[in-house]
């Protein structure tokens, strides 16, 4: 501790270790000397509790393994405004499929869906809307079919003609595990088919490539490359980006 320089303790900022040594706190060891008031007054509860863990007294449990994200967002802004419901369907359908193999990667199924969507507020002139709505599901789930079902339920529900939107997106929440869905008393779905068609659309994603197999929702023909015009090309990773040199 003699040794060890206030400014290399983890906690201690560039900001605290010059406040430090003007009152000459210049190692760990002149740290733990000092009255935990007068520490509390100089860094606040966080410093102190630093301060005490130097001191052997444990203030910060270490978790041994990844909580559970709370809830699944997928969404973006969009290069071309739209203002085609056909088309932000299709959206909202693709961002429910993403959202759907982040839960299953997660070994979990959520119990609501919410969707939102708004136009660009950096026009001031053009006319603005925003719209949001959620719904729960009759039973946590996370197969893509019921998911998407859902989501364009909302869509709906505050999709607004006349409109042109930048941004829109799906969130799941109320995520919990797999093992602890209670199932509803008039639940008549085939949900070890459901699991079975998912695991095998899973798979051959993660094998040949992401929409490999998907939903008709999502559209036929789109190339989901949303905020890429200007990405730099693969020289090294695709045949054709490799450079042209001529002599």
């Amino acid at each position: 501790m003699g040794r060890l320089p206030v400014d290399e303790i983890w906690g201690v900022g560039m900001r605290y270790a010059i406040k430090l040594k003007k009152y000459g706190i210049h190692t760990a060891k002149n740290l733990l000397e000092c009255d935990e008031t007068w520490i509390r007054k100089m860094m606040n509860v966080v410093g102190l509790r630093m301060v005490r863990e130097l001191k052997c007294i444990p203030h910060f449990s270490l978790e041994e393994g990844r909580s559970m994200k709370k809830s699944i967002c997928t969404s973006r802004s969009f290069s071309v405004e739209i203002s085609d419901y056909t088309r932000m369907s299709e959206y909202i359908s693709m961002f429910a499929s993403r959202c759907s193999e982040k839960l299953r990667g997660e070994a979990a199924c959520a119990r609501s869906i919410s969707v939102f969507m708004y136009t660009n507020r950096f026009k001031p002139k053009a006319r603005q809307y925003s719209g949001y709505f959620s719904m729960d599901f009759h039973t946590a789930a996370s197969d893509t079919i019921t998911i998407t079902k859902l989501a364009i339920e909302c869509l709906k529900k505050i999709y607004r003609s006349g409109y042109s939107y930048k941004k829109a997106g799906v969130t799941l929440s109320g995520i919990i595990p797999r093992n602890q869905v209670q199932l509803s008393l008039f639940d008549s779905a085939d949900r070890k088919k459901a699991d079975t068609l998912m695991q095998t659309l899973d798979k051959i994603n993660g094998n040949m490539g992401r929409d490999i197999l998907k939903l008709s929702s999502s559209g036929i023909n789109n190339k989901w490359k949303i905020g890429k015009e200007r990405l730099s090309p693969c020289y090294t990773t695709r045949w054709s980006d490799i450079l042209s040199v001529r002599v």
